[in-house]
């Protein structure tokens, strides 16, 4: 590129070969520019897909129990008293309830949301939504939210309140209030009230509506997984045996105790030839391919096999952050040449116990590939030999 530039300069009188030196060097900027641009962008994906790889394996879904929570089009699935639906009126869609208490008025407004919903004593449970009041005169009111179980029909218990108001206001968000504590197992639905007061003074009046609610429950899950393979050979006797692979333990909301796993096997290798079932465990973003040094140990008491499988009790502390699970066993001298060992959980959401919430999946969850039995290490033989 350079040899032909100054061969094109050469033949140019001085005042073109001026100007085109210029674009020349323009040009070079330019280049230079793209460059750091596209490393520059480089640089970003290769950032983003190493975010991605390295986040923690689950997702958050938290779901809204209520029915038309934002009353968009009426009022399906709420049952009001001496509230009304406002069309004109809203937070961000459409629609609203209202309630309205007149001069020298006493008003007190509900909308019961119909049907109940389970919830357990462990669910996180997060009230969301909107409300707007305002008034004229000397008119003001309370507004509340109260929750009813369903075998204490009656009974509402007030879990949130906006306190006296005497002032006009916009939409006010009740922003992600944790209400997790005014729950435990049972069915239970809302009720969103206003209680209004008009006012003696002339033209006064309350007005108090409710838009967008949320009652948003996430129920505590681990999640259970694999990852890897596992060996393909162990030698029939050997003791102290990684089997290969790692499970996997996740969890999608703050952090629970695991204390018991079974662990099932479903290759031919009998009971008899397959004990000292230890389980080792270590937070790690990637598992390893080998038991790590500083993995800790699951249980202190090795597990026998019985028809198929061993329960092991401990310690285990699981959060959002990945946990990988490893398996160690002792394979008898009596296990036959080509015997097969596989290594499963036949059902997480019944052989894994945690302190608080709940496991998944409720399907067998096994770590890939069959690792076969071969024929042990025998002792030397000796003939004695005479001369």
């Amino acid at each position: 590129m350079d040899g032909y530039k100054n061969q094109l300069l050469n033949q140019l009188k001085p005042r073109q070969s001026k100007m085109l030196s210029r674009i020349f060097k323009t040009l070079k900027r330019v280049r230079t520019t793209l460059k750091t641009v596209l490393l520059l962008l480089l640089t970003l994906i290769v950032a983003l897909l190493i975010s991605i790889k390295l986040a923690p394996n689950f997702e958050l879904y938290a779901t809204n129990i209520l029915t038309n929570p934002s009353f968009t089009g009426g009022t399906t699935g709420w049952t009001l008293t001496n509230m009304t639906y406002d069309s004109t009126t809203y937070q961000d869609s459409a629609g609203s309830v209202t309630a309205t208490a007149a001069r020298k008025a006493n008003v007190s407004g509900t909308a019961v949301h119909t049907s109940y919903t389970s919830i357990n004593s462990y669910d996180i449970v997060t009230l969301s939504g909107y409300w707007m009041f305002t008034t004229a005169g000397n008119g003001n009111g309370d507004l509340y939210i109260e929750i009813e179980e369903q075998s204490s029909s009656g009974t509402w218990t007030q879990i949130w309140a906006s306190g006296n108001q005497t002032a006009s206001t916009t939409w006010t968000a009740i922003s992600s209030v944790d209400v997790s504590s005014y729950f435990s197992t049972g069915s239970y639905r809302i009720r969103l009230r206003a209680e209004l007061y008009g006012g003696a003074a002339i033209s006064s009046d309350a007005n108090a509506w409710f838009d967008n609610m949320n009652l948003d429950v996430v129920t505590p899950t681990i999640t259970v997984g694999t990852t890897g393979t596992q060996t393909s050979e162990i030698q029939s006797g050997a003791s102290n045996a990684y089997i290969g692979g790692a499970f996997t333990f996740v969890r999608n909301v703050t952090s629970t105790s695991v204390t018991s796993i079974t662990i099932s096997e479903t290759g031919t290798i009998s009971d008899s030839n397959i004990s000292g079932l230890i389980l080792y465990y270590k937070q790690e973003a990637t598992c390893s391919t080998s038991i790590p040094g500083d993995a800790t140990q699951f249980n202190s008491t090795p597990g026998s096999f019985t028809s198929g499988s061993s329960t092991v009790t401990g310690t285990m502390t699981v959060g959002t952050s990945q946990i990988c699970v490893y398996t160690e066993v002792d394979i008898g001298s009596g296990a036959q040449v080509d015997d097969t060992v596989e290594i499963q959980i036949t059902n997480p959401s019944t052989q894994v116990t945690a302190t608080v919430g709940e496991v998944s999946p409720a399907t067998a969850v096994a770590i890939s590939d069959t690792t076969t039995i071969t024929a042990g290490n025998s002792p030397p033989s000796f003939t004695n030999f005479v001369e």
